[in-house]
């Protein structure tokens, strides 16, 4: 009896080192669907992958880390922590969906070819999809601020709610007024469209909105913008 004891604590012992040093690239990114990479280090517990991209978007250099409390879940999760600037949060390593939840940080995005770029602050957002990429759930709060805006240069901090808007996803920004508004959306197949809305009381800035792009009705100018990420 003694001996079978021994064996067993051996044979989980030897389990225990080969989980230990169980490769990063044995699950990723075969395990995260949407996630691409250029190149993956470390361990299951303590890696990091380079190049890293989800669903299109670029995070860059990224480290990585099975939280081990999700093991027995059926569904573990990995943490993730952006190298290159202050964003974290976890993804569920699942064949049947896309799930990243606790996501919390800054993200600058460039909006395509239209000059603009956004920065993005997240607070506990969640996003699920199924592998064709449409909405599922998403929750949170989202801040963002645009940059490059024709005669205006950079907006004031636009706050809101993402939501699922049909399989799009849908994030409403707007300034608690109301004089500035912001809808992004992002469709399952990564097309993106950005629509800028502003009440433009003064005539004169208004027409000055009007030569640099902006659509003119009553007192309202709006400015729309699409690209594809990735």
């Amino acid at each position: 009896m003694r001996r079978v004891i021994s064996v067993l604590l051996v044979l989980l012992a030897g389990l225990a080192v080969v989980a230990w040093r169980f490769p990063l690239d044995r699950i990723v990114p075969a395990r995260i669907p949407g996630l691409e990479v250029e190149s993956v280090s470390g361990t299951i517990w303590a890696g990091e992958v380079r190049g890293a991209r989800y669903q299109g978007l670029a995070l860059g250099d990224v480290d990585l880390a099975l939280l081990p409390r999700t093991l027995l879940s059926g569904t573990p999760q990995v943490r993730f922590d952006r190298l290159q600037g202050p964003i974290s949060g976890r993804v569920w390593l699942s064949r049947e969906k896309r799930r990243v939840e606790g996501v919390t940080g800054e993200l600058a995005l460039p909006l395509g070819r239209t000059g603009l770029s956004a920065r993005v602050e997240m607070a506990g957002v969640a996003l699920e999809t199924d592998l064709a990429g449409n909405c599922r759930l998403v929750e949170g709060a989202v801040e963002a601020t645009l940059t490059g805006v024709p005669v205006i240069g950079t907006t004031p901090a636009l706050a809101g709610t993402p939501l699922c808007d049909g399989n799009a996803v849908m994030v409403p920004l707007a300034m608690p007024d109301g004089s500035m508004g912001l809808d992004l959306a992002l469709q399952p197949d990564r097309r993106w469209r950005g629509d800028l809305s502003l009440r433009v009381p003064n005539p004169l800035l208004r027409a000055l909105l009007g030569t640099a792009g902006f659509t003119l009705a009553d007192d309202r100018a709006t400015l729309s913008v699409a690209g594809s990420l990735g």
